[in-house]
């Protein structure tokens, strides 16, 4: 484990020193890292057999920013053969299926309107968003329903990151840290930093999928 975290240390900071690389996803051939970076707008694809190899996996002017105060694409995930990205400043949710050579395929807009700084899957297919400067998480299921299961009186404000427990028993929470509002305070006042664990009842999906 050590030496694979420092394999993908030294990757990392070869890969693009002015990209400002968001969040990662481990692709399901086990030996790459899909990075966003999001001030340029692709998606790397991270060797971490190699340190220092690197390629852009996906490009498309939909995965770029379109405002200097929001990043472009910012989350990823993987499930069931497809990566899903958000763009933060955007408001998109997007998806590209996975080939069988491991190379990306057409990129498509799943939701539009949808300002997603991390997002987490569900079994069912629903995303579970944090919408940082929005002070929300809430739920956006496969038919396009969206529900607030988490606002500033549940201390959502500034929800940044969001997954799903692993451990036996709560495996059905999502875990939800927050800044507190620091970028942008609810009513005008910063609050504390929470780590927020929220009920909703379906197991997620796997962070690590296998070809």
């Amino acid at each position: 484990m050590e030496n694979r975290s420092r394999r993908f240390g030294a990757a990392l900071d070869r890969s693009s020193r002015r990209g400002l690389h968001q969040r990662f996803a481990l692709h399901p051939d086990g030996q790459t890292l899909l990075a966003c970076e999001s001030l340029t707008g692709r998606i790397l694809a991270i060797d971490l057999r190699e340190p220092g190899r690197w390629s852009a996996w996906l490009t498309d002017e939909r995965l770029k920013p379109n405002h200097p105060w929001f990043p472009g694409a910012n989350g990823i995930k993987i499930r069931d053969g497809s990566a899903w990205i958000s763009n933060s400043g955007r408001r998109l949710m997007l998806r590209t299926s996975l080939q069988p050579d491991g190379r990306a395929g057409a990129i498509e807009t799943t939701a539009t309107h949808v300002l997603a700084d991390d997002f987490a899957i569900g079994v069912s297919g629903s995303l579970y968003i944090a919408t940082h400067p929005e002070q929300t998480v809430f739920r956006l299921d496969a038919a396009g329903n969206r529900t607030t299961i988490a606002g500033p009186r549940e201390g959502a404000v500034g929800a940044t990151a969001c997954a799903f427990g692993r451990a036996p028993g709560d495996q059905s929470a999502l875990y939800v840290t927050t800044d507190g509002g620091i970028v942008a305070p609810y009513e005008g006042i910063v609050q504390e930093a929470n780590l927020l664990r929220l009920e909703v009842g379906e197991l997620g999906w796997p962070l690590i999928e296998h070809a």
